[in-house]
């Protein structure tokens, strides 16, 4: 193996890293979104059930 093809290689490497940590980064940034609407929906449901839970508190009193 000559130095141009070592050179070509690590090029080649270090093309395909940042196209990895591209990837990463939008990965992580639709995975954040997911979690973030997750939590929202958590905690609408959890007023929704204290909600119900107050008015069934109220009938059985």
């Amino acid at each position: 193996m000559n130095l141009h093809q070592i050179h070509d290689d690590i090029e080649l490497a270090k093309h395909n890293y940042e196209k990895l940590a591209q990837n990463d980064r939008v990965t992580t940034k639709k995975l954040d979104s997911v979690e973030k609407k997750i939590e929202t929906m958590a905690i609408f449901s959890t007023l929704r059930l204290k909600a119900i839970e107050k008015q069934m508190n109220h009938i059985t009193d």
